[in-house]
């Protein structure tokens, strides 16, 4: 089966920092939607721990028990944190592994102007190792270009 099918028709719960608010959300699509399928994906403040301090490991093993989620991963966090975070995923739980990181750029809001991604954030050689990692299904988030897009569907595409 394609991944495409298995996501199609979920609900993404997607750039979640607190795992309580996940699991509140998880607890009333559990009680009031019980069919509807769902992957969560975490914000990070670093490789092993999502924005508001619960380990990854412990969160994705927390939404691993709900059987309505169908993937976890990461999403909206620099490329660097994104090999890394699998591993820790990949240690916690069986599900399939989503990552979508923005393009590694930074933002200075006080000239309110961005900065380039550093040069080896580049989609092409990363999407290569995301899936040597484990990774499931990959895309782009914040400020991800055409370009970056353009260079994951072709590495997937040469699978």
């Amino acid at each position: 089966m394609a991944l495409g099918s298995v996501f199609s028709g979920c609900l993404a719960l997607e750039t979640q920092p607190k795992l309580s608010e996940v699991k509140a959300v998880l607890d009333l699509l559990k009680n009031e939607y019980p069919d509807q399928k769902v992957y969560v994906s975490f914000t990070l403040q670093n490789a092993e721990t999502i924005s508001e301090g619960t380990k990854l490991a412990d969160a994705a093993k927390a939404v691993a028990q709900y059987d309505q989620v169908i993937g976890v991963g990461v999403n909206c966090i620099p490329p660097r944190l994104v090999t890394p975070a699998i591993k820790k995923l990949k240690e916690a739980t069986a599900l399939p592994i989503i990552v979508y990181p923005n393009s590694g750029a930074s933002y200075d809001a006080t000239t309110k102007t961005w900065s380039a991604a550093p040069a080896e954030d580049d989609f092409g050689k990363l999407t290569k190792e995301w899936l040597l990692a484990g990774a499931s299904a990959i895309g782009g988030c914040c400020t991800t270009t055409s370009a970056d897009i353009a260079k994951i569907a072709a590495v997937l595409n040469d699978q």
